[in-house]
């Protein structure tokens, strides 16, 4: 059926006329006035004046493809205005509603160097004949369709509104696409510490996941901007880094089967660059989103850099050879490590350089009340209840020269705090070391002698040649070896030694029920510990025997060549 309607598409595609896009580094007849040079296929500028000039016909819209952080003059036929600035995703419209008839367009470029150091011109979309776009993105944008097969108007009209009646007819077996909102639609699961602002979902630390349980749906996409990396997680292969596009949609997922599909997506980083923003995913219309199960296991990851998993990917990913933060990754921490072998949901919340009682920054106490390092937001500690805190602080603190007397009374503050807010009966591991070890190490131990408080000492001797990352930090042997140790302290005081299944394993069921849910208990501040299963059919969906498919395409070729006729 899909492949019937993608044919029929094909064939009306070459009446509708979609857009084509030309080269502005091949075309010679796109003529740029200035200095300019090119570079990675493009042509790159900054000084004022240059001008991005062509003689065009035959085409009633001129989109540019340029990035600029500048202000630019439009003259159409000698008619100049302005100031106009480009849009965020590269793609402006410079003239719109033009005449079958030669114009002249010129794009003047007001400033001198402002914004980044060379502009990128990539070249330019018209109107034109059958083109790739019309075949990859269904969601034809319709007021950019030219006939270009008739000079009579109202035939060239009629042809378009018959053309634009089938393609809709066509999208529904072909698989438009539809936009799920993640501040509406429970069934997409955010696990960590966020805040909602402006329709957004907005977060910094490390360890953020986005966790989908979909069907029926041959790719995703995320509506995410971030400067950190990512892992994609699907159906338990993990992959990257990947990072994301710049106008804020990116694949995630593609060519996936109908059936059911785990999805996770999880920042690597802790808070790089601004918030990270998420609005939703793009799925197929078929797509059937069913709540991911939430665990009831949890364990809270507090500490700086190691507990980040800064480091981690060295000593090859160090330095100049890991931009963007590539050296740290929290899905490979032993905090992660942990989390898969128990089947638990974690939150982190670390920052390098960062102390309890002093260090490079805001300390522990501190950044552990924020919804987000880089927001004023406040978190809700009664939101989101752990079984067990971990933590790995005073590294830092070492470095900064804080007493053992001073540490110790800030220790036991903070732990009281803890009980304060998660109840008497939660487990708090104390860990130390094995960036450090000597008098912070052995105040952990003096103060943990309670039957919730345990000190989990790791040795300096842990780290050599063969477990040393980046300046001094664990690699992923280290990390491994960390989570072995910590591994028994889990089992004796938590007793969790045998794993529970997680949902990237064990999918919840789905149902094909026409519902949204507007409860769920698939919503990580929730302090629930039910793994409700509910799903939503995000989009009805048709189909129709292959008979009725060839009869439905018969139709379609009879009218548009009726209306050629």
């Amino acid at each position: 059926m899909r492949a019937s309607a993608f044919t029929l598409l094909l064939f009306l595609c070459s009446f509708v006329g979609a857009e084509v896009f030309i080269n502005a580094t091949i075309d010679q007849r796109i003529n740029v006035l200035g200095r300019t040079y090119t570079e990675g296929g493009k042509i790159k500028f900054d000084f004022t004046g240059i001008q991005i000039r062509l003689n065009v016909s035959n085409t009633d819209f001129v989109d540019v493809s340029l990035t600029s952080h500048s202000g630019f003059t439009y003259v159409i036929d000698g008619v100049a205005k302005g100031p106009f600035f480009l849009k965020a995703n590269g793609r402006t419209r410079v003239a719109s509603g033009l005449s079958n008839r030669s114009h002249v367009i010129i794009i003047h470029k007001r400033n001198e160097p402002w914004g980044p150091n060379s502009l990128r011109l990539c070249g330019l979309w018209c109107s034109g004949d059958f083109s790739l776009r019309c075949l990859t993105d269904i969601a034809v944008d319709f007021t950019q369709i030219r006939i270009s097969v008739s000079e009579n108007k109202q035939t060239a009209t009629a042809m378009r509104a018959s053309a634009f009646i089938l393609l809709l007819f066509l999208c529904s077996f072909v698989g438009a696409e539809v936009f799920i909102n993640a501040t509406i639609d429970k069934s997409i699961n955010v696990l960590g510490r966020t805040y909602t602002e402006g329709g957004k979902i907005k977060f910094d630390f490390t360890g953020i996941q986005i966790r989908l349980n979909v069907s029926n749906t041959d790719f995703v996409d995320v509506s995410l901007t971030s400067q950190s990396s990512f892992t994609y997680v699907i159906d338990g292969v993990a992959k990257g880094p990947f990072f994301l596009n710049a106008n804020g949609r990116t694949r995630v997922a593609s060519r996936l089967s109908n059936g059911s599909h785990i999805i996770i997506i999880h920042k690597r980083n802790e808070p790089w660059g601004p918030i990270s923003t998420f609005s939703g995913v793009y799925v197929s219309n078929s797509a059937v989103l069913s709540a991911y199960a939430s665990q009831s296991r949890r364990l809270e990851w507090l500490g700086a850099s190691m507990m980040c998993g800064y480091g981690i990917n060295g000593p090859t990913i160090c330095g100049a050879n890991a931009p963007n933060n590539t050296a740290e990754d929290s899905y490979k921490n032993y905090g992660s490590i942990i989390s898969r072998r128990y089947g638990v949901d974690s939150h982190w919340e670390c920052l390098s350089g960062h102390g309890l009682v002093n260090g490079s920054g805001s300390n522990l106490p501190i950044y552990f009340n924020q919804s987000a390092s880089g927001s004023p937001r406040q978190w809700n500690p009664s939101s989101w209840i752990p079984q067990g805190v971990v933590l790995n602080i005073g590294t830092n603190d070492n470095n900064y020269g804080v007493t053992k007397v001073a540490f110790k009374d800030g220790y036991i503050k903070f732990m009281d705090f803890l009980s304060s807010v998660y109840g008497p009966n939660v487990h708090i591991f104390n860990t130390c070391g094995p960036m450090i070890g000597g008098p912070l190490c052995d105040a952990i131990v003096e103060i943990s002698n309670t039957s919730t408080r345990h000190a989990i000492i790791y040795p300096k001797s842990m780290l050599n040649s063969t477990t040393l990352g980046c300046d001094g930090h664990p690699n992923q042997i280290g990390h491994q070896l960390m989570a072995d140790q910590l591994a028994l302290s889990i089992d004796k005081y938590l007793g969790w030694s045998d794993s529970v299944s997680s949902s990237a394993s064990s999918p919840s069921t789905s149902t094909s029920a026409s519902v949204t849910s507007s409860t769920s208990a698939s919503t990580s501040s929730s302090s629930t510990s039910d793994d409700v299963t509910r799903s939503t059919k995000v989009a009805p969906t048709t189909t129709l025997p292959s008979a009725a498919v060839a009869l439905t395409a018969s139709i379609a070729v009879s009218v548009v060549v009726a209306v050629l006729l």
